[in-house]
């Protein structure tokens, strides 16, 4: 992967920025293929590296916090709006999921306003008063253990994959700063003017570009919104403890249609998910919509609405008599 050429002329390839670095789409489109030509350099991804003490981490890893924790309300919401027909069960555990990830919204929001007065309250305190402070009963750390912890709970489904590796990534970098041994030295170091050591290196890497659909033209074989494809990989190298990487890609709202001119069968994705890392093992999640057949299988539209695709859900029961 390498754009230097294009990057240098003020313009960016996604391209030559991707190579033969990702596989094919059903085994048939390259991504590169779905991107435009040519774009702004504003268009290209970008690779953000901190290298920060414990105490400087906490904001920084909140206010990520705070932007996932929308996004995964955002998320939990698009799933409510999907049952809401079906009502029942589903719709009461999508509203559950949706009233928790509010929740956890509101309670990164009032996280960051308390880590970001730290500074003020803290200053002109002693090391002992600084560490009385930070590890006073519901004070700062235990705030990072109790978001830490309603993060953690929202990893479930039917929030989708992409938002529950992010939310895990959230709890365990919370739960981490939280328990840190030396987060009061740095923290009294950094209120003193000091410049302490940097206990480790973070990486993040996130593109979202732009979508077309494939092949151009009004009957596209997959047919993408412009705002289909999330990648992200987040890292950490610490001073003490193996590094940590993980890798997140989701492709949202598009479908495949077979075939463009004359549908025949069209497919349409709720989503497709990727998760590895050094975490543990890569999970794959994809959720398709309601397929629908046209031309000489239109017919099955008619057997659809007879017996559902996924079969009876709640079976008639039958009884046995013994003969007399």
């Amino acid at each position: 992967m390498g754009d230097l050429a294009s990057v240098a002329s003020g313009s960016f390839d996604p391209a030559a920025f991707l190579g033969a670095a990702l596989p094919k789409l059903f085994g048939l489109v390259e991504l590169k293929d779905l991107l435009p030509l040519l774009g702004p350099l504003a268009d290209a991804p970008a690779l953000v590296t901190e290298a920060l003490d414990t105490f400087s981490a906490i904001e920084s890893e909140v206010q990520r916090a705070v932007a996932t924790a929308q996004d995964a309300a955002n998320q939990a919401a698009a799933v409510r709006d999907r049952v809401q027909a079906a009502g029942g069960a589903a719709l009461a555990e999508a509203q559950g999921l949706l009233d928790d990830a509010q929740a956890l919204a509101t309670a990164v929001t009032d996280l960051l306003a308390v880590v970001g007065g730290l500074p003020a309250a803290l200053a002109g305190l002693g090391k002992d008063d600084v560490g009385k402070a930070l590890h006073a009963l519901g004070g700062p750390v235990d705030q990072l253990k109790a978001t830490s912890a309603a993060a953690r709970a929202l990893v479930r489904p039917p929030l989708p994959l992409f938002a529950r590796s992010r939310l895990t990534q959230v709890a365990d970098t919370l739960k981490r700063l939280a328990e840190a041994g030396a987060l009061v030295d740095d923290a009294f170091a950094v209120l003193q003017g000091f410049d302490p050591e940097r206990k480790e290196i973070s990486f993040r890497y996130e593109w979202a570009p732009t979508l077309e659909s494939w092949p151009k033209g009004e009957d596209p074989l997959v047919k993408l919104e412009p705002d289909s494809l999330v990648i992200a990989l987040a890292g950490t190298l610490r001073a003490s403890g193996p590094p940590s990487v993980e890798v997140l890609a989701e492709l949202r709202k598009f479908s495949l249609i077979l075939f463009a001119s004359e549908p025949l069968v069209t497919i349409p994705f709720e989503r497709m998910s990727f998760h590895g890392g050094t975490s543990g093992k890569a999970e794959v999640d994809v959720v398709l919509g309601d397929i629908v057949f046209g031309g000489f299988l239109s017919f099955v539209e008619t057997i659809k609405d007879l017996i559902p695709l996924d079969g009876f859900s709640d079976p008639r029961a039958s009884r046995s008599r013994p003969r007399a």
